[in-house]
């Protein structure tokens, strides 16, 4: 509980002193030009900070999109590629048997192996989920009906704890 006084005491101190900052941004005072300097850049960092933080998102989606075009444009080039030998070559029955023999060579087990690791963790997961649920629960409702009323009943306590 202490803890909890201790981090809530820095977080009303750090809100205080930002708000500080934001007022006297915007309401003239007679403050140095290096005061006014530290004021201005502490909300540039703050506001910096703030749009890296809410655009990550859509960072993110813009870097899985870059990477997965990438990947299809290569796959697409090969796939030309291949056809085009395809047409031209005399032999194309071969080059058919030889693409199958691989994909049941190096493809297929791999997918057989996932298709039973995903059965084993579907097996797994359905007995792990309905305890994790079970325990969150329990740890809210100890949380709101036990720690927090007595937080509150027992305010004159705590600064001796």
């Amino acid at each position: 509980m202490l803890l909890v006084l201790a981090a809530s005491t820095q977080l009303i101190l750090l809100t205080e002193l930002l708000l500080r900052r934001v007022l006297c941004v915007f309401i003239p005072a007679r403050r140095a030009a290096v005061q006014r300097y530290a004021d201005n850049s502490v909300l540039a960092s703050l506001t910096a900070a703030c749009l890296q933080t809410a655009t990550l998102p859509m960072q993110a989606c813009a870097s899985l999109v870059g990477s997965l075009s990438r990947y299809f444009a290569v796959l697409l080039v090969a796939m030309l590629l291949f056809a085009t030998l395809m047409v031209m070559s005399n032999s194309s029955v071969y080059a058919y048997s030889m693409l199958v023999r691989a994909y049941n060579t190096g493809v297929a087990p791999v997918v057989g192996s996932l298709k039973w690791l995903f059965v084993m963790m579907d097996f797994v997961f359905r007995a792990a989920v309905p305890l994790w649920n079970g325990l969150s629960y329990l740890a809210t409702q100890i949380l709101m009906r036990i720690v927090v009323p007595y937080t509150f009943d027992n305010g004159d306590v705590l600064p001796e704890l």
